[in-house]
């Protein structure tokens, strides 16, 4: 080996590491912070709310969606799509069997609000499902380039094909047909 090819090789396995660090190291703690600033948004967001007078911070589902939005917050280093998927996998169906479930009791608390009220609130929920469900995906790059992209692709060829026998004359048979002549 010349000693060119040693320096090339050497930067090249360097620059692999480095990459690989920041992969599987920093891109996640990237995203966890991010995930968790989207959150501490929301969570703002809802206190400024309160305090302009949509809700009384000594209101039930003012509390409920406070604590629902802190332990996203201090549990999001253990929320990733994988252990999401394997969980489900393992978890039998009377392991979700509760006396109450999360739905039941946001409904109990929030049955008194104003419907506009309750929308705002539902409204902040909602937000802080796309926030978590972004963090799963971002978090989940090896899942989406095995699973989600694949399937995509098997989508859009289905999608193609399906409009191609809707036409009577699709457009690339006249094309080929063009292209065959030349």
């Amino acid at each position: 080996m010349t000693n060119d090819t040693l320096f090339n090789a050497a930067w090249s396995l360097l620059a692999i590491m480095a990459i690989a660090y920041i992969v599987f190291w920093r891109y996640r703690a990237y995203k966890l912070d991010a995930f968790r600033q989207d959150i501490f948004d929301l969570r703002d967001a809802l206190f400024d709310e309160a305090q302009e007078g949509l809700i009384s911070f000594n209101h039930p589902a003012y509390g409920m969606l406070r604590e629902f939005m802190n332990g996203f917050i201090r549990f999001g280093h253990q929320l990733s799509l994988w252990q999401i998927l394997i969980f489900l996998f393992l978890a039998r169906k009377e392991d979700f069997a509760t006396k109450s479930s999360f739905e039941e009791k946001w409904k109990k608390v929030t049955s008194d609000l104003m419907p506009s009220v309750k929308e705002q609130l539902d409204s902040y929920r909602l937000k802080a499902h796309f926030a978590i469900f972004k963090h799963l995906i971002a978090t989940a790059p090896g899942l989406i380039l095995t699973i989600v992209v694949p399937l995509l692709l098997l989508l859009f060829m289905k999608i193609i094909v399906e409009r191609l026998k809707n036409f009577t004359n699709p457009p690339i048979d006249s094309a080929a047909l063009t292209l065959g002549q030349a």
